[in-house]
């Protein structure tokens, strides 16, 4: 599937509004743990109630998940980046066919298409159990 050169450009200002808006998102989360670590810090020292600890604990870890899960869709972006730079965009990385222009229009930043896709989740829930 040979994109145009527009439609190239289009995926591209997709993607590299997505790896802002990500970035943007991961330091905001960043900055929460940050807070709410200091906040640990300093109301610990207060003898501050353990549910509210534990909130905050929690709320910490959350933060830490969804940052993982953030930097993970930005390497998937950058990943998409470098193949639409060689070419390679919108063509699946595993079995060479054209990955479904629907797909790439709801995730932009796919390598796979939705076969492959299945085939590789199934495989990380077995892996899971």
């Amino acid at each position: 599937m040979a994109l145009s050169a527009k439609l190239q450009q289009t995926y591209r200002e997709r993607l590299e509004q997505e790896h802002a808006s990500v970035q943007t998102e991961i330091e905001n989360l960043g900055n929460e743990v940050a807070i709410l670590g200091e906040d640990q810090q300093v109301e610990g020292s207060f003898g501050n109630h353990d549910a509210d600890n534990a909130t905050d604990v929690m709320e910490q870890q959350r933060n830490m998940a969804l940052m993982n899960m953030l930097e993970e869709r930005q390497r998937d972006i950058d990943r998409a980046l470098a193949r639409l730079d060689a070419g390679k965009y919108g063509i699946c990385e595993r079995c060479g066919k054209a990955i479904a222009p629907e797909r790439l229009e709801a995730l932009p930043f796919v390598i796979l298409c939705i076969d492959d896709q299945e085939i590789e989740d199934q495989q990380h829930r077995q892996n899971m159990q």
